[in-house]
């Protein structure tokens, strides 16, 4: 079975993702970072070129393959799991975990980060769209409050989300 992560862009996806990865030992994949190795070009010159249509086919090619694979942390990209059909896929061979994040922590992770495309002075209302849908789509939810360590938010996923243990 795979974990999935979720959530929206700088939620922590990727860190969290690869800490969980090394401590369990398996392969960790995310999945913009392969659409860009198959493309040979980042997600911003293929939503510039492409469109947002043709990237979401290529993300849902991913999951799909992806959803063939065992044993794997997934980080999707902040859109990904606000699509059924990626859910679908992703969940008939995994745990889809979202990892909620307040939007004030996100905007001063990500700044003005160029290379998100999404990412512009509609970041809130996309943020509010998204989040519901998240929610929906998700097997668990882990909430972030304050000033909480990728570490900590890692050690609580594999603690009540893979190992099973109850939380306190």
């Amino acid at each position: 079975m795979n974990i999935i992560l979720s959530g929206f862009m700088g939620c922590g996806k990727t860190t969290i993702g690869k800490i969980i990865a090394r401590r369990l030992n398996l392969d960790f994949i995310d999945t913009d970072k392969v659409i860009e190795e198959r493309e040979g070009r980042k997600i911003r010159e293929i939503f510039d070129t492409e469109g947002e249509a043709y990237f979401r086919d290529k993300e849902h090619e991913i999951c799909a393959e992806l959803s063939r694979e065992d044993n794997k942390i997934i980080a999707t990209g902040g859109g990904a799991l606000t699509f059924d059909r990626n859910k679908e896929v992703l969940s008939k061979n995994g745990k889809v975990i979202f990892i909620d994040v307040d939007l004030e922590t996100i905007l001063k992770r990500i700044g003005n980060d160029s290379r998100r495309p999404l990412l512009n002075d509609e970041t809130k209302a996309l943020f509010d769209k998204r989040n519901p849908i998240y929610n929906k789509n998700c097997d668990f939810t882990i909430t972030v409050c304050g000033d909480v360590s990728a570490r900590e938010i890692a050690d609580n996923i594999i603690k009540y989300y893979i190992k099973g243990e109850k939380a306190k």
